[in-house]
């Protein structure tokens, strides 16, 4: 009965922020021995394409904690879960991405960076759906910035769900980088031995080098005045930057252009 509550009072934000702290604690206590049927909730808000912003927008608010919560320990079902709904969240942060609706790419690309931060699946890390998401988190990353966004100060950026959106994209993109980045260098050694390694290789391959080129752009265009994102942006840039030169292979593509940034 949560999810329909949730449903009926989505416009009213401060009831919306206190049934959430109830999911969160319902999820953890009951899922999924005793919350059976939100999985079937969840489908008829998510998957079920003509289901109205609002059914999506708490569709996505109970899926985060779902993805979120790592304590059931249930490898199965964690991949059924990403593969049942995943692919539909691309579908919602793509149309999000080329319609301006950043709480929709946000919360996607949120709930995206707790099933990649915990332990990717198939359903994410499989090399199609890869290309697919690394292009969409690059796309955000270098989108155009609507003027309005560049001209709020640095507090009124920070809560923007605009830019929280971007951050989101460089989350993402700075775990797989971490994750998967440096088959050639130190950080990779953990994963020699497990099945992340050929992942490593397809990501250092076919979208290590396109994503360091959008990074890349991104910190030239702070640097030197041409955008003015959050601080916490441009850190997140640099963590990326840091993380890169343990791969011979990222590093040799970035040293050229260290005078520049």
């Amino acid at each position: 009965r949560l999810v329909p509550a949730l449903l009926a009072v989505s416009a009213q934000l401060p009831v919306v922020q206190l049934l959430r702290a109830v999911v969160h604690r319902l999820v953890r206590s009951d899922f999924p021995k005793k919350w059976t049927g939100v999985l079937d909730s969840l489908a008829g808000l998510l998957l079920d394409t003509a289901a109205g912003q609002e059914a999506v927008r708490v569709g996505l608010l109970v899926l985060h904690e779902i993805v979120e919560w790592k304590g059931y320990e249930n490898d199965e079902l964690t991949e059924r879960v990403y593969a049942t709904f995943l692919p539909r969240l691309y579908q919602l942060a793509t149309s999000g991405f080329a319609s301006g609706d950043w709480a929709t790419v946000k919360a996607v690309l949120k709930t995206l960076f707790s099933a990649i931060a915990y332990r990717p699946t198939p359903s994410v890390m499989a090399e199609p759906r890869a290309i697919e998401w690394c292009t969409l988190m690059s796309q955000v990353i270098a989108g155009s910035v609507p003027p309005a966004e560049n001209a709020m100060d640095e507090e009124a950026k920070t809560t923007s769900i605009f830019w929280k959106a971007r951050k989101w994209a460089l989350h993402c993109q700075n775990k797989i980088m971490s994750r998967y980045g440096c088959p050639d260098g130190s950080s990779f050694q953990q994963h020699k031995r497990s099945q992340a390694s050929g992942f490593a290789k397809f990501y250092m391959t076919n979208l290590a080098l396109p994503v360091l080129k959008v990074n890349l752009e991104a910190v030239q265009a702070i640097v030197h005045g041409q955008a003015q994102p959050p601080a916490k942006h441009f850190n997140l840039l640099c963590d990326y930057l840091g993380e890169l030169v343990r791969s011979k292979t990222l590093w040799a593509a970035v040293k050229p252009h260290i005078h520049t940034i």
